[in-house]
């Protein structure tokens, strides 16, 4: 049985279920108030930048913030969190190229911007796609279920994002999350060798039809 907001009661029928209703930072006991340290209004701690809380003498870092829970990120956050406590001019948190990975059967991994949210903010954009099927490596394993989708500012040609489904994606997608955070262009990327015949080699392909070289 479930409830909507609007009081109704219904009846699915279901093999499984999937318990998905997110997270919330475990913060009880600690008297955030009295350390006068600022919440956001889904109750994580409010971190600028520089993962500096409302109280300059206290940081915050990973699944507390509010920010994408996911553990590379956490780790990041409390290496950016210590480093910044000691030093007289902190450094700034970069999250442009957080690559995130659901670990299902293909895969799935994405980083950065998709090209809806680069729209979103107003971003005129070059995409590129390629299935898996058109990928020798891909046909010689017989793993050709799966695709990649590159997003690439019109203006500057920077890579902004990429997402992926396929065998091995949670590894390949490492190879945008450099380029990303390197402010790669798909130009600069096409100038970039890949030893064939590979999986990585999707992604020079797709940059290839992006900057017309196919």
């Amino acid at each position: 049985h479930a409830s909507t907001r609007e009081g109704a009661s219904r009846q699915f029928d279901a093999d499984r279920v999937l318990f998905a209703t997110g997270r919330q930072a475990a913060i009880q006991g600690l008297d955030l108030d009295a350390a006068k340290v600022r919440l956001t209004h889904a109750g994580a701690v409010s971190v600028d930048p520089y993962l500096r809380t409302s109280n300059p003498r206290i940081f915050a870092a990973g699944d507390v913030t509010g920010q994408l829970p996911v553990l590379n990120l956490a780790t990041y956050h409390g290496e950016m969190a210590g480093t910044n406590a000691v030093l007289d001019k902190p450094l700034l948190v970069e999250e442009r190229a957080v690559p995130v990975s659901i670990f299902t059967e293909p895969e799935f991994a994405r980083v950065g911007l998709t090209e809806s949210e680069a729209r979103e903010r107003a971003i005129p954009v070059l995409t590129g796609y390629l299935p898996f099927s058109e990928l020798g490596r891909a046909i010689v394993n017989r793993q050709t279920d799966g695709a990649l989708k590159i997003t690439a500012s019109a203006a500057t040609r920077e890579i902004l994002g990429a997402e992926m489904f396929g065998a091995g994606a949670a590894d390949l997608i490492h190879l945008m999350g450099v380029a990303i955070s390197l402010r790669a262009t798909i130009d600069s990327y096409q100038r970039i060798l890949h030893i064939h015949p590979t999986m990585a080699e999707i992604v020079r392909y797709v940059i290839d039809e992006m900057t017309g070289a196919l």
